[in-house]
Order: structure tokens, then sequence, then C-alpha cells
């Protein structure tokens, strides 16, 4: 019997709490997922999130999320989350026939229903252009559906989520539109270019050209004093700051829920503001996520040339300090390549290029997943279709390049000549 595509109601929480058990288990760290109460509000149209299922023989054999972003959203991207799938599903065709049905449907705006929310309505008018969705790297089965169905993959994250074990995670993305040439990449920047290399070439997208300007991070160490600020504090004086047209570096107006299943948890977001000379001069927010124990940055500002990167330190610095973060991420435009080096210069590895995910007056940006991790890397063994393997391979090889020298690296931090210094900075000393 083909699969019927609907959306969910509330009714159905009974149902997608069996499917859930059928692809998570009955210990998923993330306890809410077995509450009918809490299924039942998440299910409902009007909670916001667009949740579809493909139900045959009185089941559901899969389920996708359409999650909406933090702030009002500037991007034209579904955000394809929850994924669950029988493992039957991909036999019976249950799992293609929803995400067919939901590539159609994203490319041609028909998600969209009635809802009292107007956050809700806003996202669904912007539905249409790009999906992006997150796969754990030990369902291959979910990597080749995906490919299959025009997805590519773009990225890989070490240790991102906690599931059975913390398990890193695949980025795959479909673009339904026709992008230009990306712009050019700094040759300063020769690991997020090759990776953006392989990812464009995957999107059958021209390969940017390469750039000699020879960029330089923001300084790690300026006279600015750091004061921890409520959200409401910092969204202030960002909107003060707007006067001064600061750049635009960091994107982030992803859904802040936690974990692999993105759960709300109605913490408070957090933020810090620099100040110099009793004025404001930068700010930057960021939340910690309690279940996949990291610290991922949304937004930032600074009104001078010099802060950005002693901003970025700083949330390390809390980040280790008050959570123990096990990592630290940020999504970062390929158009602040300073940023970009700052973070380097801090021991950020790139894992992900995103084609065409932040737009403004019309014009798209790349943009570059970036990550810091505050534990000892591995790579999982685990299965991977031919593509995710390119990608994989490339993320792997900047994580063994980091670790390259990490001895001498700890010797060199300790010298008064090199005080300052970034782990990467120092890296590449430990290289020589």
């Amino acid at each position: 019997m083909a699969a019927s595509i609907r959306q969910t109601t509330a009714a159905d929480a009974p149902k997608w709490l069996d499917l859930a058990k059928a692809a998570l288990g009955d210990d998923h760290p993330a306890k809410q997922v077995y509450d009918l109460a809490w299924i039942a509000k998440e299910l409902a149209p009007e909670s916001g999130n667009d949740t579809w299922v493909a139900e045959a023989d009185g089941k559901l054999q899969a389920s996708v999320t359409i999650l909406p972003p933090f702030a009002k959203p500037e991007n034209p991207v579904s955000n394809f989350a929850r994924n669950l799938f029988r493992p039957e599903s991909y036999a019976n065709g249950a799992a293609e026939a929803l995400v067919s049905h939901l590539n159609t449907a994203s490319s041609s705006k028909q998600l969209s229903h009635d809802s009292p929310l107007d956050r809700y309505k806003l996202v669904n008018q912007l539905k249409g252009t790009i999906v992006v969705t997150r796969v754990l790297a030990s369902d291959n089965p979910q990597q080749i559906l995906l490919e299959k169905r025009g997805y590519v993959c773009v990225g890989f994250q070490p240790f991102k989520h906690i599931h059975r074990a913390r398990e890193g995670v695949l980025f795959y993305v479909r673009l339904g539109r026709t992008l230009d040439a990306r712009p050019p990449i700094s040759e300063s920047l020769q690991q997020i270019g090759e990776l953006a290399t392989a990812v464009l070439a995957s999107c059958k997208i021209p390969t940017p050209n390469l750039v000699r300007d020879g960029v330089t991070g923001y300084p790690l160490k300026t006279e600015i004093g750091f004061h921890e600020a409520t959200f409401d504090d910092f969204d202030l004086w960002r909107t003060q700051a707007q006067t001064a047209n600061p750049p635009k570096e960091i994107s982030g107006s992803f859904n802040l829920g936690f974990g692999l299943l993105r759960m709300g948890s109605g913490q408070a977001l957090k933020a810090a503001l620099g100040q110099r000379d009793n004025a404001v001069v930068a700010g930057i927010s960021y939340y910690y996520d309690e279940q996949d124990r990291c610290v991922r940055v949304i937004d930032g500002f600074a009104t001078d040339d010099l802060s950005m990167g002693a901003m970025l330190q700083n949330v390390v610095k809390l980040a280790q300090e008050q959570h123990s973060a096990v990592y630290v991420e940020a999504d970062i435009l390929i158009t602040a390549p300073r940023l970009i080096k700052s973070a380097e210069q801090l021991g950020f590895v790139p894992v992900a290029y995103l084609p065409a995910m932040f737009v403004k007056d019309g014009s798209f940006t790349d943009v570059v997943k970036m990550i810091k991790l505050n534990t000892s890397y591995a790579l999982e063994n685990t299965t991977l279709t031919s593509h995710a393997q390119t990608i994989v391979k490339l993320v792997d090889y900047s994580f063994q390049d980091q670790k390259i020298g990490v001895a001498i690296i700890n010797l060199l931090r300790g010298l008064p000549i090199f005080e300052g210094l970034g782990d990467g900075d120092l890296r590449k000393i430990a290289r020589l």
C-alpha cells in the first residue's frame, strides 16, 4: 500500500511516539520526545512548526519537521529537522515519498497553511529556495536517500549531537535555484578554499577564484573591557550601532532548539558587550545547549575595526570556564575573512561550507560553519556514501592538521615572545 503524505495534528501524538521509538530507541537523552503532551503540542500546526508524515498500514512510516528560525528570517531557507524514518520505510518507499513531496512543496511554496502566529506565516512565505538538514554520520540509509533526491553533502561536524553516544553529523543542502559564480575566497584561507571547491563542484557551481589579499585577523588582545549582559541589552546596543553601518559577519538566524531534535528549552540567551573609553563598541550573543554541551554564537557587531576577534575569544573563554563546553560553533559569512582568520587563530576549524545561506538586499552570501573542539578529536568508524566520504576526509584532514605539534604548541604558549598569539598562529609556528 502506497504511503499517504499529510501534515500532522495534535491527535497524531501516539503514532508519532511509536515512530520515534522505532527510529531513536527508548533511551534518547531528550526525554520530552516520549512525552505525549509535548508531542501533541509540537505536532499542532499552531506550534509554529510544520511537521509532515508518510503513513501506511495505520502507522507513521516517516516524519520531517520544518523548524522556524530564531529571528525574522532574511533567508529563503527551509530547515528540515527531526527526520525520523522506520528502517523499513527506505525499502517500502515511504521515506522517499515524503522527501520527494517536501522537495516539490518547498520549491513551489505549497507548505504554508493558516496559522495565528505571524512569525509562522512569515517563515512559510519564505520557503522555497534552499533546504538544509542534518544527518547522523552513522545513518547511511538516510545519506543515500537524500543524495538520490538531489541533496548535496556540504559538511561534517564531529561530536555534534548526543544520540546513543556523542556522534558526528553530516550537513546536506538542496539548492532550489541556480546560483551565479560565488565571490572570491582569500588565498590565506586554504582549508576553507579546499572545502568550498569540493562543495561547489558537487552543486555544479563554478569554483570561486582565490585572491591574494594577505588577510589578517582582528587583534586578539585589545584594550577593551568585557561585560556579560542580557540579550535585550545586546539587542539595544546592536540597534544603536546600525547608524555606524557595521559589517555583517555572523549568520545566526537559525533555530535555537537543543540537541539532535532541536528541543525548546526556555533558557535565556546570553550576551557580552565590549567597552572602550566608556563607550560600548562591540557585542556578541550566544547560547548554551545543555543537551549537547556546546555554545553556539548567534550574532555580533562592532563599531570599530579592532574588537570582534577579542569578543569571540571572550566567548571561547566563557564557554570553557562557565559551561565546560565540548565545542563552540559559529556560522561566519565568507565575506568576513578577518573574523574567519581570528577564529582560526583561536583554534576553530571549518566543518561546513553552505552556499547562499545568507541574503541581504537581494545578495546571496555563502556561510562557513566553524567549530572549536575542547575535547580530543578522533574520526568515527561509519559507513558513508562516496560523496560524504570526500567531505569527511577534508574536514578530518583539517583536524589532523590541527593535532600536529600540540605538545610544541603547549611549550610555545608559555614563552613571552609568543604571548597573545592564538592556537592557530601557534600551530603554524609549530609546523615550521
